[in-house]
């Protein structure tokens, strides 16, 4: 179950967020909890209970109390959402309502099939309405929809159409409606925003609601000084995507490196960093894990995503036994930079090899851990100096000839363990040669 608790005080304070009714907001309360139930194998059901309590100036209440639970199965998506709104305080009369929504999704082929039943429970339940529409894409930037519903008040049919169109500028839409009362609606929309460019200032003009929404301006560029900051040589990158709030975004670098990412959520964390699939050049990574975000309508971040040059080390390790070398598996091998620090470790498989990859350019020397070689009963390893560099960016064959070393004594059992800090994880049991046969 994964909760949340907040609380906001407000003193003379109003903006999109906060603002309710003709009297200020002086605090708001968010209690929350999400978890999903398991049913069946393979079938979750995910739920969210939230309350919210927004408090006045002027003494009145807002209590909100709400309930979601979704299912999903193949091609079927369906969500119930559920909620009460409750007033009381001030000078106010008392108000209570409940009611709640069942959406239905469905896709067949390419047509997503989508319904709506809004419906009251208190304090006369009914059923509202209801309708179902199809939507579909004719082309990358085309997309048409279809759909009927019917008000159950007035018993009222009305049946829709609609096309809509985005260019590089605006957005272009056409819509037509007609009910059984008798009336009849067409329309034409055209949508647009104005805004600074992130990066250059220049006047932009987007099809996306951006004094509305939020967004990223992110660029991509080749570190070649390896500081972190787009200047001297460094090269832009084009075609770079991103992933955003942990879904993959759409949107790509152009031949200045720079992208913008926008309708992303409001108000809260969420993490932006690259599609490492996305960079043509596999030994090509981000010196950066990514970003945390809090973004607000009409605030884009610039953020600087600085891709750096990176090698391969590789190699075997190997114990002489019986006049014969075999390959030794779950060794632990470190990486150790010019400041003496541990940058990588890895471990070798079942028959010896080991590898570190994506290791930035530089000058490394490479090591048998030495907690490794005190399991290893009085075996020792030279230890390797190596350097990646743009010309020589891979060093394959640094194998480990593990000898006896006399000035060794074989460690006590436990006694490696004992030495190492209490965060790190107890060593696998070493063993040589292929994995048994199943």
């Amino acid at each position: 179950v994964n909760y949340l608790v907040r609380h906001d005080q407000f003193h003379d304070f109003r903006s999109e967020r906060t603002e309710s009714g003709s009297s200020d907001l002086t605090s708001l309360t968010t209690i929350r909890g999400d978890s999903v139930l398991p049913v069946a194998d393979g079938f979750a059901l995910p739920i969210t209970l939230e309350a919210n309590l927004k408090r006045h100036e002027d003494r009145r209440n807002e209590l909100t109390l709400g309930h979601r639970i979704s299912a999903a199965r193949d091609r079927f998506f369906a969500t119930n959402y559920l909620q009460a709104d409750i007033g009381f305080g001030g000078d106010y009369e008392e108000s209570e309502r409940a009611w709640g929504s069942l959406l239905m999704n469905y896709r067949i082929g390419s047509v997503m099939i989508r319904s709506d039943l809004p419906y009251t429970l208190h304090p006369d339940p009914a059923l509202d309405s209801f309708g179902v529409i199809g939507e579909w894409d004719i082309a990358p930037d085309m997309n048409a929809s279809a759909g009927a519903s019917h008000r159950m008040d007035d018993s009222v049919t009305t049946a829709t159409a609609g096309l809509n169109q985005v260019f590089e500028g605006f957005a272009l839409g056409s819509s037509l409606s007609a009910d059984t009362g008798g009336g009849l609606f067409a329309g034409v929309s055209l949508t647009y925003s104005l805004g600074r460019h992130p990066w250059s200032g220049d006047l932009r003009v987007s099809p996306e609601h951006q004094a509305q929404s939020g967004g990223v301006a992110a660029r991509a560029f080749i570190d070649r000084n390896r500081n972190g900051r787009f200047d001297g040589e460094d090269q832009p990158m084009s075609g770079v995507r991103f992933i955003a709030d942990g879904h993959n975004h759409a949107a790509s670098t152009n031949e200045a490196g720079e992208a913008f990412l926008p309708a992303l959520p409001l108000y809260r964390d969420l993490g932006i960093a690259v599609q490492r699939g996305s960079v043509d050049d596999p030994y090509l990574t981000s010196s950066l894990a990514g970003y945390t975000v809090a973004l607000r309508p009409g605030n884009y971040p610039q953020l600087d995503f600085p891709l750096v040059p990176t090698g391969e080390i590789d190699g075997l390790v190997m114990i002489a036994r019986d006049g014969e070398e075999t390959g030794l598996s779950s060794i632990e091998l470190q990486l150790i930079d010019e400041s003496g620090a541990v940058a990588m470790t890895t471990r070798s498989e079942f028959d010896g090899f080991y590898l570190f990859e994506l290791v930035p350019l530089g000058r490394y020397r490479v090591r048998v851990a030495p907690d490794a070689l005190d399991r290893l009963a009085s075996f020792a390893a030279p230890d390797h100096e190596v350097e990646l560099s743009d010309a020589e960016p891979l060093a394959a064959g640094l194998d480990f000839h593990l000898l006896a070393d006399p000035n060794r004594q074989p460690a006590a059992p436990g006694a490696a363990a004992q030495e190492r800090p209490a965060q790190s994880q107890p060593s696998a049991e070493f063993s040589t040669g292929p994995p048994p046969a199943e």
